[in-house]
């Protein structure tokens, strides 16, 4: 079984979440810049707060960020 978990795959699922067209729209949502993303991408490790702002602002399930779990967005609580 592959891992839904490598830099590419989040990085990807970040970019889908947040409605940008490609990694350069999602660095300007984030604030960052493209080298940063580039950085994380080449260390293996995106930072935790990239996907908890995502999941925060568009209310997008974190396991489906970081892990591919689930579905994109959670089911409504009552």
């Amino acid at each position: 079984m592959q891992s839904a978990t490598t830099p590419d795959d989040i990085l990807g699922r970040l970019v889908l979440a947040s409605g940008a067209k490609n990694e350069l729209g999602l660095a300007a949502f984030l604030g960052i810049s493209a080298q940063s993303i580039y950085n994380a991408r080449k260390k293996n490790k995106i930072p935790p707060a990239w996907g908890v702002e995502i999941a925060k602002t568009f209310n997008v399930s974190s396991d489906w960020i970081f892990f591919g779990r689930g579905s994109m967005h959670p089911q409504n609580s009552p």
